[in-house]
């Protein structure tokens, strides 16, 4: 069985990043907690990819949100293609795609509040399939897909917003965006990665995955994130 240090050396992308101020969660569960679902990865340039990423995604969400609306970011023909898997349009699900031109191998990454990166072995049916489907085949785009309780664009504006920095054994630290800027050192299976947090936002300073797209982004407002699959971490910005 493929170990979880293995799917995380071989999901070769080194880190997906997504800063699109859409994003994440702030569904609170029974136990009072803040719940998000998140689907990430590299994509290889086709409909069935795409179609199989949506589907994967709807698949984690509880059934009573699997029809909420879609907000898009992306080209024409991809966001017909989202938009028709959907009964409505903006909403409390978000979904980017973007070209991409790095020589990157395609993989996916899951998460929620209970698992900041499901393992492998705990993919369902449609997730294990999506990642059958496209891993190591040459990657054209970066997908993300999220959802959170409140509407996107109701959170855009005004407020104070913290840095929720999270690892695979879950919650790390929380930091205001406003403070002044201070790096904060993470160690994880890879090695260690900085992340810059203050003046207004949260960015990786420095990182060890091979590839550093996280490097080139940076997270401001509720819902971005920044997400490390080799070094199993996560930073997300929500609201204070």
């Amino acid at each position: 069985m493929l170990t979880r240090r293995s799917f995380l050396k071989l999901a070769g992308f080194g880190t997906v990043a997504a800063g699109a101020g859409v994003a994440a969660g702030n569904l609170m569960n029974s136990s009072g907690s803040a719940r998000f679902y998140t689907l990430y990865g590299f994509l290889p340039e086709d409909d069935k990819a795409i179609k199989g990423a949506v589907s994967a995604f709807k698949s984690m969400l509880p059934g009573q949100f699997r029809n909420s609306g879609v907000n898009i970011i992306a080209d024409e023909n991809y966001s017909r293609l989202i938009a028709s898997q959907f009964a409505k349009d903006r909403g409390n699900i978000s979904i980017r795609v973007k070209h991409i031109n790095s020589p990157v191998l395609s993989d996916i990454i899951a998460a929620d509040n209970q698992n900041s990166i499901y393992r492998p072995e705990n993919f369902n049916i449609q997730i294990a399939s999506l990642r059958n489907y496209v891993r190591n085949k040459e990657a054209g785009l970066l997908f993300s897909a999220e959802f959170r309780e409140t509407n996107i664009i109701s959170n855009l504006f005004g407020g104070k917003y913290n840095a929720v920095i999270e690892n695979e054994n879950g919650m790390m630290d929380i930091i205001p965006l406003d403070r002044k800027p201070v790096d904060v050192a993470i160690t994880g299976p890879s090695g260690k990665s900085i992340v810059r947090i203050g003046d207004g936002r949260a960015a990786m300073k420095s990182s060890v995955c091979r590839h550093r797209i996280c490097e080139l982004h940076s997270a401001s407002l509720p819902g971005n994130i920044i997400a490390c699959a080799p070094n199993r971490l996560m930073i997300r910005i929500e609201a204070a």
